[in-house]
């Protein structure tokens, strides 16, 4: 009896000691699958905004964009987490914009590279480099923030001919947005847009 209940001891004790893993996250963005894993066991709270259906000024191109990104904890959250972690959590910002135009576009990496530079265009110590995303080319690039000293980073990449998909992160580099570019991924369901 004695040596059963050590045992249930040790195996609790042990549950009690293991991190907590961080878990892949699986979005449905509409017609779009969204898979990733930051690495981090942070909690998040990845909210997925309704979709935005609009058009050029001129009118001759029509889009949807969908929208995920993280929510900001509330008091309770934080608390509970920084128990959990021993630490505060982290409060950087994330979010994934994939946008389907109704037309054919430039699949380059030249269109990537020149939103991506126009994002970081009020950041200095820029840097822009191609990077292959989710099987597929594209333009990761960062800069830092004159007012807060953060870097944020900028990825972007064509999915299709009609869709492109771009990533925003304030998370450090090998603490989040890293491991998000290595893993995400992205499918279109059979559903229509």
């Amino acid at each position: 009896m004695k040596e059963n209940c050590l045992i249930i001891i040790l195996i609790m004790s042990f549950a009690l000691i293991v991190p907590t893993i961080a878990e892949q996250e699986n979005l449905a963005f509409g017609p779009y699958k969204v898979s990733f894993d930051m690495g981090i066991d942070d909690l998040m709270d990845w909210v997925v905004h309704e979709p935005i259906n609009s058009e050029s000024m001129d009118g001759s191109l029509t889009y949807t964009q969908y929208i995920a990104d993280v929510a900001i904890l509330t008091e309770s959250q934080f608390v509970s987490e920084s128990k959990r972690l021993g630490h505060a959590p982290d409060s950087n910002y994330a979010a994934i914009y994939v946008t389907h135009y109704n037309t054919t576009q430039n699949l380059s990496a030249t269109g990537t590279r020149k939103a991506v530079e126009a994002a970081l265009s009020n950041y200095i110590d820029r840097s822009v480099n191609e990077r292959t995303i989710d099987g597929r080319p594209g333009t990761i690039g960062s800069g830092t923030s004159t007012s807060t000293s953060n870097t944020m980073y900028v990825a972007g990449w064509w999915m299709d001919n009609n869709t492109d998909v771009y990533v925003v992160s304030l998370h450090p580099w090998d603490e989040g947005t890293l491991s998000l570019l290595k893993t995400i991924h992205i499918e279109k369901s059979n559903a229509t847009t």
